[in-house]
């Protein structure tokens, strides 16, 4: 069996990251009146930010085995 695989903790961070961020650009998209489909803006930025809380959530709960 293979060791664990490297940069794991930073890896994972990113991952909830560029899930938040890209829920916070949606919105200022959204907000903005640029999009030209601002309810796709709306629940897309909506799932991404509940995806990043939820991957943040589980990183920082199994930091110490990770």
């Amino acid at each position: 069996m293979a060791g664990p695989l490297p940069l794991r903790r930073a890896v994972l961070c990113a991952i909830a990251a560029i899930y938040v961020v890209r829920a916070l650009g949606g919105f200022a998209v959204a907000f903005a009146g640029r999009a030209p489909n601002p309810r796709f803006w709306w629940w897309s930025s909506l799932i991404c930010l509940v995806f990043g809380i939820i991957h943040l959530v589980g990183v920082t709960r199994g930091w110490a085995q990770l």
